[in-house]
């Protein structure tokens, strides 16, 4: 059985087990309200998702001069950014083969089972561990035992480090990086260390990177004792700016992070940047990380996804589409915080090859299977005992995925029903 079909198998016994659940309240003797069994509603595929998380070692956290320790715990779930993002569907059409992505940021673990069979070339000694998680986040391979797979699991990635073993960055190291990263021949260059302000050797390095044809992808902002600033290079406009939303779909960043002029920072896309599980150095024991340079790895991934289903596409495409099928905000194109809204895979690899930027529309973005943030589903969020409000969602939702599964999950089309229109007998 497929790793897709798994997926699917299991939403639809967590769905009418949370149905049945469902049923059994609103029939219950009235009294005191149920205490649900589960905790409240979970980050991740299990209701045990959110304290596994949250029971992981950070990664990047160690006392200065040292370096992470290996991570003793593996997680077994599925980890909630996957059905999220849709990404069981995104693999029936790409799993990114093909494609080579270039990880500039604190080295690549090659030992580390999940990445090291996806590296080209050597790793390096990774000392904060930002780069093996990120390199995971992208393409690592499935491991007996895991619940995760990267982005694009049949990417290859190839290891730029760029920081000291503190985890610092220049612009000077990071132009170089990507400088080394075309040269290697990357179609997509994901920035693991950015830095703070415009560089003029960071935009030569990027404009370079467009005219060989590979797509940067950066995160919107960058921490410097604190505080977060818009960084560099995603302020080019040939790169892809990211930040980061939590499991309720909030920006992680309470505000929009400002320069020296009051100026806000570009964001081009969002994507799952808190509580994101994912491999780490010595060892193949788990870490969790946040922030806007986890976000940028799931653009990465869905860009490598992208270059290997339509190779034609050039990285200016690829950019576009991924901003013109992106599950847009409920703000609107102008939100400063979101961008074009959060990355959608399946969208963008099922969308209409003359779509551009300039003619998307909200209705266009694919609807993935639901998720924290969205239409309720059991398999990520428990039932609470006593809550109609719930209860209904739940109800909801086992209403919606057998109308959405026969659409594949992608928006209805104009005059079609979509999966949360009433019924015809119950039109008004």
């Amino acid at each position: 059985m497929t790793l897709w079909n798994r997926t699917a198998l299991a939403a639809r016994c967590a769905t009418a087990a949370a149905l049945g659940a469902a049923c059994a309240v609103l029939t219950a003797v009235p009294g005191p309200p149920a205490v649900a069994d589960t905790a409240q509603p979970s980050p991740a595929a299990s209701p045990d998702g959110a304290a596994e998380a949250q029971a992981l070692p950070a990664i990047g956290v160690a006392r200065d001069g040292e370096c992470v320790n290996a991570s003793s715990t593996v997680v077994a779930e599925e980890p909630w950014t996957t059905p999220l993002l849709g990404l069981p569907r995104a693999w029936e059409l790409s799993e990114g083969a093909g494609v080579t992505i270039a990880v500039l940021s604190s080295g690549i673990d090659a030992d580390t089972a999940a990445v090291g069979q996806a590296l080209t070339g050597s790793g390096s000694d990774d000392c904060r561990g930002y780069g093996t998680f990120l390199a995971g986040l992208v393409a690592a391979r499935p491991q007996d035992g895991s619940g995760l797979m990267g982005v694009a699991p049949a990417a290859q990635v190839i290891d730029v480090p760029v920081t000291d073993d503190q985890g610092a960055a220049t612009a000077g190291s990071v132009a170089d990086g990507i400088d080394t990263a075309v040269g290697a021949g990357a179609h997509v260059v994901l920035v693991g260390a950015a830095v703070a302000g415009s560089s003029r050797a960071l935009e030569t390095a990027v404009d370079a990177a467009a005219e060989a044809d590979a797509l940067v992808v950066a995160p919107a902002t960058v921490a410097v004792d604190g505080t977060s600033f818009p960084a560099s290079p995603a302020d080019h406009p040939a790169a892809v700016s990211v930040a980061a939303v939590g499991v309720e779909g909030a920006p992680v960043s309470g505000s929009p992070a400002l320069d020296a002029d009051g100026a806000a920072a570009r964001v081009d896309l969002t994507a799952p940047g808190d509580l994101v599980v994912g491999v780490g150095p010595r060892g193949d024991g788990h870490f969790v990380g946040s922030g806007d340079v986890v976000a940028a790895g799931f653009v990465a991934g869905t860009a490598a996804l992208l270059r290997s289903h339509d190779p034609d596409l050039a990285a200016a495409d690829v950019r576009a589409r991924l901003l013109a099928t992106a599950y847009h905000s409920p703000h609107g194109p102008g939100d400063s915080m979101r961008g074009s809204g959060r990355v959608d895979p399946v969208g963008a690899l099922t969308a209409d090859p003359a779509v551009s930027s300039g003619d998307a529309s909200p209705g266009t973005a694919f609807v993935p299977d639901p998720g924290p943030g969205e239409v309720s589903m059991p398999a990520t969020i428990a039932v609470v005992g006593g809550s109609a409000a719930l209860i209904l969602a739940t109800v909801a939702a086992g209403a919606l995925i057998p109308r959405g599964r026969t659409r594949a999950w992608r928006a209805a089309r104009p005059g079609e029903r979509s999966a949360l229109d009433p019924s015809p007998e119950r039109r008004p």
